[in-house]
């Protein structure tokens, strides 16, 4: 297949899983055609996320438990409180980067149009920003996605190796990252008092295993 992107056209190879191969002149050409095929593939996921990370899912699926447990989850955090300050403070080639995929993804959602699901739950395809790209690496930083969650706990792992300021993970993560190292005593003291349940429980056990061990060998006894 090929997208028409802004600078051409781009050949995408999908192999038998779907999976696409991007054909792209440069890194800039290859990141919008990402995002034209994300929405093209996942439009009706990211949508989700979206509202998931705004606390909006009671208002999309009624009042259902999941999505109490996870709009006071995520209202709790505060995902989204400052990212229009944090969007102000990126880079110019970082938010370029992050322009060129939205346009990219925005293009993307224009040519597949708005999926049936997403009419049946009365939610139209919002436009795509950098602000979004900061709100859904936020969710999945902190509630996770199988393997996004594992990119965006090595993203974070390669910040810290670096030495990179705190305010690149106020940007990722926001306010919520100071949260751990406020409650790293009480996770120490729960850690401590697990190892201490699991090694009473070991002991319980061993002790179950001999005496099953010494009624053996006394009912042994008493058959011979």
């Amino acid at each position: 297949m090929h997208v028409e992107g802004p600078w051409g056209s781009v050949r995408v190879d999908r192999d038998s899983l779907g999976y696409p191969t991007i054909h792209a002149r440069d890194l800039h050409e290859a990141t919008w055609v990402r995002g034209y095929l994300h929405a093209t593939d996942r439009l009706v996921q990211v949508q989700l996320m979206l509202a998931a990370a705004r606390g909006e899912l009671l208002s999309m699926f009624g009042e259902k438990r999941f999505a109490r447990t996870v709009d006071r989850a995520v209202r709790g955090l505060g995902l989204v409180t400052d990212l229009d300050t944090q969007v102000r403070k990126l880079q110019p080639e970082t938010r370029a980067w992050f322009e060129t995929y939205s346009n990219g993804f925005n293009a993307g959602a224009a040519k597949r149009g708005t999926p049936s699901i997403l009419r049946l739950l009365g939610r139209k395809v919002e436009v795509f920003t950098p602000k979004s790209v900061l709100t859904i690496y936020r969710l999945v930083a902190f509630f996770g996605l199988t393997s996004m969650q594992q990119t965006a706990e090595m993203i974070v792992a390669e910040l810290v190796a670096s030495g990179a300021p705190r305010e690149a993970f106020t940007t990722l993560l926001g306010d919520a990252s100071e949260a751990p190292r406020s409650r790293e005593p009480e996770r120490a003291a729960r850690a401590r008092r697990g190892g201490a349940a699991r090694r009473l429980a070991g002991g319980r056990l061993e002790r179950l295993r001999h005496r099953r061990q010494r009624l053996g060998i006394e009912e042994r006894a008493a058959d011979g």
